[in-house]
């Protein structure tokens, strides 16, 4: 499938879920549908950079991309629940509240704008967790971040001092290549499999 079909028919699906799952779903009239689109557009446009790498890295980028998808995706049908939220709220709120309570329907947007950052910042955790490497950096540098919302700077710290030890088998295929095709145990009397401990460098 080429990359313009597969744009097609991911932007189908996500207008279709939009449709079901209530809301304005028009392309045209509904800001936040843009944001799955772009999501999915560069997923969609970095896939079709692959076919100028080797078998190897276009097998280990494909399975990366995959990865960011799993959990980039979703992210636009968070952010269109939270609208959904708020929209559900001012029409409560117009109707239990008095005029001078605006303060009350601010504070209840509030929760809801957490509520997304707390759910985006998992998914961002998770992908970071599982790709490791730049996605561990970025996530990092995010958290330390003084303007980034207080659930990112709380849930993303974790990967601070918590990083994902990586595969043996992909450390094993980096040592043969650097010792002529030789494993670790052909090389030292005893090799643990298994990391004391892992960092992110």
């Amino acid at each position: 499938m080429s990359s313009t079909s597969s744009s097609r028919v991911l932007r189908a699906l996500l207008f279709r879920f939009g449709k079901n799952g209530g809301g304005n779903a028009n392309p045209s009239s509904s800001s936040s549908f843009g944001v799955g689109v772009g999501v999915v557009g560069a997923t969609t446009a970095t896939a079709g950079l692959l076919m100028s790498y080797s078998d190897d890295d276009a097998v280990h980028a494909v399975k990366r991309v995959a990865t960011a998808s799993k959990h980039l995706v979703p992210v636009y049908f968070d952010y269109r629940r939270h609208l959904a939220r708020v929209k559900k709220l001012e029409s409560e709120c117009t109707n239990q509240f008095e005029t001078d309570e605006d303060e009350k329907l601010d504070e209840l947007k509030r929760e809801s704008r957490q509520t997304l950052w707390t759910d985006v910042a998992v998914r961002l955790r998770d992908l970071a967790r599982e790709n490791g490497g730049i996605y561990v950096k970025a996530g990092q540098h995010l958290c330390v971040q003084p303007v980034a919302p207080m659930p990112f700077r709380q849930i993303l710290r974790v990967l601070m001092d918590d990083a994902s030890a990586r595969p043996f088998e992909e450390d094993e295929k980096t040592f043969s290549e650097e010792f002529n095709g030789l494993k670790p145990k052909e090389v030292f009397l005893e090799f643990e499999e298994k990391p004391i401990a892992s960092a992110s460098l």
